[in-house]
C-alpha cells in the first residue's frame, strides 16, 4: 500500500519510514486507524489489532473456558479429559470469532492467517502464542492496513543528523543526507521548505 508524503506530496513505497524531503512516515498526522468495534472485531478477517485488542477477547475466551470446564466437573457432564458438554457448546459457538480474532492479530505481525497452522503444531503452537499475545504489531502500515490506535503526530523528525557539502540555495541550509530514491520527483530544504535541486542534479 502506498503511501503519499502530507508535506511534498511524494509518493513513497508502504516499507518507507522517512520521505526524501525528512518527514517521518510513521508519525505523520492523521494516520490513526480506529479502534475496532466489537462486530468486526468478532466477525471480520480484515484489518489489523494491537496486543490490548486480544487480550480483550483472549482472556474472556479463557476464563469463560476454565468456568465452564469447572461447571462440567460438577455436574458430572465431562464426555472426556479435554471438556465436558457445556465447554463444548461454547467452543464451537466461539470458533469462529476466535478465529477472526487471531487472523487479524497475525495481520498486526505482516502475517498471513497461514500463520496460524502452527497452533497445530507441538512446541510451535508455543510460539504462536507468544507471537500473538506479547509481540507488538509492525511499526506503521503494512501490507494489511494502519496499526490500530496508532499515534499521530504533527511534527516531523530529521531523517539524520549527518549533512552533505550541498547547500540550500534559499537559506544555505545544508541538505540533510538521506537514501535519494533514483525516481524522487522532488526534494525539500528541511528548513525553509523551499524546492531543491535532487543530488544527482547538483554533482
Amino acid at each position: 500500500m502506498a503511501q503519499d508524503c502530507p508535506q511534498c506530496g511524494l509518493v513513497n513505497p508502504s516499507t518507507a519510514t522517512r520521505c526524501d524531503c525528512g518527514y517521518d512516515l510513521l508519525t505523520r498526522p492523521r494516520s490513526k486507524a480506529p479502534v475496532v468495534g466489537w462486530s468486526a472485531l468478532l466477525c471480520s478477517f480484515d484489518g489489523r489489532i494491537g496486543r490490548s485488542t486480544y487480550w480483550r477477547f483472549f482472556a474472556p475466551y479463557m476464563a469463560i473456558g476454565v468456568a465452564l470446564q469447572f461447571i462440567d466437573w460438577l455436574l458430572g457432564t465431562r464426555m472426556t479429559k479435554a471438556g465436558g458438554m457445556f465447554f463444548a457448546v461454547f467452543f464451537a459457538a466461539a470458533l469462529y470469532p476466535s478465529i477472526a480474532v487471531a487472523v487479524k492479530r497475525c495481520h498486526d505481525r505482516d502475517h498471513s492467517w497461514w500463520f496460524l497452522l502452527l497452533g497445530v503444531i507441538p512446541i510451535a503452537n508455543l510460539v504462536l502464542l507468544f507471537e500473538l499475545a506479547f509481540m507488538p504489531g509492525t511499526p506503521g502500515p503494512n501490507r494489511y492496513g494502519l496499526p490500530e490506535g496508532s499515534a499521530a503526530s504533527e511534527t516531523p523528525g530529521p531523517v539524520t543528523t549527518e549533512t552533505s557539502g550541498l547547500r540550500c540555495p534559499e537559506c544555505s541550509t545544508p541538505y540533510l543526507r538521506s537514501d535519494y530514491r533514483s525516481d524522487a520527483p522532488k526534494i525539500y530544504c528541511s528548513a525553509c521548505k523551499a524546492e531543491l535541486p535532487t543530488v544527482g542534479q547538483q554533482l
